[in-house]
């Protein structure tokens, strides 16, 4: 096992610490949308049919339907997601830019700690 000097350890939990909170923001932004392009359904019969046979036997068969079960707080989420598309939008990007400086700066840190380059990197965000 390689042994790792202090600021190289601080920079790895650093970039564990900032893919967590990419993670936590991007399930955010996830969570909404997918409340709307899959909004809770309800299966429902829509129709029945009963076939009588000649010799008095029936037969039923059903066809169902999935509904979507509150079409208003889906319309609400529709609207709220729409309003703050923009805003979603900037913070996927922000988070993935912060991710990527990130992941820089923790290489240049190895660098750095494996004598290849002699400076330092702060790793807060």
């Amino acid at each position: 096992m390689r042994h790792r000097p202090g600021h190289t350890g601080q920079s790895l939990g650093a970039l564990r610490n900032q893919i967590s909170l990419s993670t936590a923001q991007t399930n955010i932004v996830n969570n909404h949308i997918g409340r709307v392009l899959t909004p809770a359904l309800d299966r429902q019969v829509v129709k029945k049919r009963t076939k009588t046979f000649a010799n008095g036997d029936k037969e039923e068969s059903y066809e169902y339907e999935n509904i979507v079960n509150d079409p208003e707080l889906l319309a609400l989420n529709r609207l709220q997601l729409c309003d703050e598309a923009i805003y979603k939008r900037q913070l996927l990007v922000s988070t993935m830019e912060q991710m990527i400086q990130c992941m820089d700066d923790y290489l240049k840190a190895e660098a750095g700690a494996t004598g290849q380059d002699g400076q330092r990197f702060s790793m807060a965000y």
